[in-house]
């Protein structure tokens, strides 16, 4: 389920309240009231503005609420993103509809599939630039992954079991090409970080000698069993 923040204090703005609200309580309200009034005694005292976005002097002679367009365009985005999760929370069934005709178009045009994929890691790449967003996108990456991991790991099963030989081999030389990426990029960014590398060499002897317990605890049982079937 979708919630709101408030722009105060960040707290869950309440279901009941209206599709527009950016404040959670009569609280909050006041001390936005409050802020608004400081900027603008300090503005009729001709004091410094303040940008909206980073906190920057804004300039004497711009008459925008931010202190560049850098700034302007990231409130832009901003506020375009505020506008689509509202929609999103007032019309689910649009975001649904559309998602189905994506997805059909899709199968049907595998020159435009190929041109969304491209377009897609590019987005990806560019979200990923930013160490925050990176760190806020494989959060949820990892939550929706414990909350669908069931349903996920059933899928790609039928997924395979459906596939031919031939599309089975090449989905596995796909992965494995994929992997060895992968693993360039890591030992590359571990190379690069001294800490980062021995944390990682700490972490994998820590499996492995939890992998070798599990085996030799195994292994124990496996063979009082033989003991005790031996003895009767």
């Amino acid at each position: 389920m979708i919630t709101r923040t408030c722009e105060i204090c960040g707290g869950p703005i309440p279901l009941l309240a209206k599709s527009t609200a950016k404040i959670c309580s009569p609280e909050c309200l006041r001390a936005k009231k409050r802020d608004k009034k400081r900027q603008r005694d300090a503005n009729k005292r001709g004091g410094a503005r303040r940008c909206e976005e980073c906190g920057a002097d804004i300039p004497a002679d711009r008459r925008a609420k931010t202190c560049s367009d850098a700034c302007n365009a990231i409130k832009y985005q901003r506020y375009q993103r505020e506008f689509k999760r509202l929609e999103a929370i007032k019309h689910p069934e649009r975001g649904e509809a559309r998602a189905e005709r994506l997805r059909q178009r899709r199968q049907a045009d595998a020159e435009y599939a190929a041109e969304l994929r491209a377009k897609e890691k590019v987005w990806r790449q560019n979200r990923l630039s930013d160490p925050a967003q990176r760190e806020i996108t494989r959060a949820a990456a990892r939550r929706g992954w414990e909350r669908n991991k069931a349903s996920i790991m059933a899928a790609r099963a039928e997924r395979l079991a459906a596939m031919t030989e031939e599309q089975r081999e090449a989905w596995e030389a796909r992965a494995r090409e994929a992997w060895v990426r992968y693993m360039r990029r890591k030992r590359a960014q571990l190379e690069a970080d001294p800490d980062a590398k021995r944390a990682y060499l700490a972490q994998q002897r820590a499996w492995r000698t939890a992998r070798a317990t599990a085996q030799a605890v195994t292994l124990a049982a496996e063979l009082n069993k033989r003991l005790e079937r031996a003895d009767e």
